[in-house]
């Protein structure tokens, strides 16, 4: 496996865990929306609340995939010089 492959491994886990966290969100966004356009159907005074609040710990793969990303993507970019053969 080449070093190419580590930065394309880690760049498509890092857009994963975007992906997923964004995706909660708007999951989120919908439910509460719906929940608010119920009570106000209603003519109900009540507050609503988050259906389902999403925080960045509350979803372990975003954070998986956050990690597993990055190392990937660190690991694709050689840490040291490498000597070029002189040609003669």
């Amino acid at each position: 496996m080449g070093n190419d492959f580590h930065k394309i491994l880690g760049t498509v886990f890092l857009i994963a865990s975007g992906v997923i966290y964004t995706a909660e969100r708007i999951a989120s966004n919908m439910a509460e929306a719906i929940a608010a356009s119920g009570a106000a159907a209603q003519a109900a005074a009540h507050e609503t609340t988050r259906i389902y609040p999403v925080l960045p710990e509350n979803n372990l793969f975003v954070w998986i995939y956050a990690v597993i990303g990055v190392v990937l993507l660190v690991s694709g970019f050689p840490s040291g010089r490498r000597e070029r053969p002189s040609r003669r």
